[in-house]
């Protein structure tokens, strides 16, 4: 297996803006894959190459007004594999520099293609003490950053569809993103 695409989401937080140029850079010299930004803003936009040398698609908050832009931009990964779907895709946090050759391209090289890999998958172990008297149930339950996969592998996984939300309105775009994250929470 080897990575093909990064997928960072993002919104108009200026504390992660700056870490954008530097993981655009970590990805295309350490990963040799592609960096792709999905960008919580507003405006949308097709994919765009940008000056960092990574590929941009903006998302229009106001298309979920309802939900904050923070999760917007931290669940956005997850969906944003549908674009990819025969390419293999890495999720990732935008503040979470990737320096680790080894981590991320050696040990995965023997993996077969249609795997879908979560490398920190021990990230909520109850063995582990910060999750032990833990408020939050911490029981089947693995974070969004380093899953590695087809993007039809997510989807699986998911179990969403791909629709352009461009024919809907704005109203029938936040029923459809509150219902499709809904079921996915509630599936887990």
């Amino acid at each position: 297996m080897k990575i093909s695409k990064v997928i960072f989401g993002l919104d108009d937080n200026p504390i992660y803006a700056d870490f954008w140029p530097i993981q655009a850079k970590l990805v295309r010299e350490v990963l040799k894959a592609e960096p792709v930004l999905f960008h919580i803003t507003n405006e949308d936009s097709d994919f765009y190459k940008d000056a960092h040398g990574g590929i941009v698609k903006k998302i229009n908050k106001n298309n979920c007004s309802d939900i904050i832009t923070s999760f917007q931009s931290q669940v956005v990964r997850m969906y944003a594999t549908k674009y990819f779907p025969d390419e293999i895709c890495l999720t990732a946090d935008i503040d979470m520099l990737m320096i680790s050759e080894d981590y991320f391209v050696k040990q995965i090289e023997n993996i077969d293609d249609e795997s879908l890999i979560i490398m920190d998958s021990k990230a909520y172990d109850l063995e582990r003490i910060e999750c032990q008297n833990h408020n939050e149930s911490c029981e089947n339950r693995y974070p969004i950053c380093y899953i590695i996969g087809k993007g039809k592998n997510f989807n699986k996984v998911l179990k969403i569809t791909f629709v352009i939300l461009s024919r809907f309105s704005v109203e029938k775009k936040r029923k459809l993103f509150a219902t499709t994250l809904f079921r996915f929470l509630v599936s887990r």
